[in-house]
């Protein structure tokens, strides 16, 4: 290939076809939900942010809004993540799912939801069979 091609590929971003692994499918049929918190919101946007709560062993999780995949598969480190949701009015399930329990089970990560001016400090705890959910109510 020529040096075009290179610097639109590399450069600009285009991936070549066939190179990404696929992430791991989320299979939700096996995995039963908790309810950590409800909230109230009046904002259509909030954003989470999520980090591992104390040493890094290889935790990965997903994350879904009404159960659409908003992030999969992604490695927890002590760099938060932050992640803008959009809401639809009435109720909104935020479900986190681990594909995984790294080194230490279980799979903890810490995560703060803001939602305006408040904000909320949370700690999941999730496992290969139990996800942990939160309810956000947006009037």
């Amino acid at each position: 290939d020529d040096h075009l091609a290179l610097v639109i590929r590399y450069h600009l971003g285009f991936r070549k076809h066939g190179g990404d692994p696929e992430p791991p499918a989320l299979v939700l049929d096996e995995v039963t939900m908790d309810t950590l918190a409800t909230f109230a919101c009046k904002r259509q946007r909030v954003t989470l942010s999520l980090w591992d709560d104390a040493e890094v062993d290889g935790d990965t999780i997903s994350v879904l809004l009404n159960g659409r995949p908003v992030l999969v598969a992604h490695g927890l480190t002590h760099e938060p993540i932050k992640l803008r949701l959009d809401l639809r009015y009435g109720q909104n399930t935020l479900q986190v799912v681990a594909h995984n329990e790294g080194r230490i089970p279980p799979n903890t990560a810490r995560a703060i939801l803001r939602r305006g001016k408040g904000k909320e400090q949370l700690l999941l705890k999730t496992g290969k069979k139990r996800g942990q959910a939160m309810i956000i109510l947006r009037g």
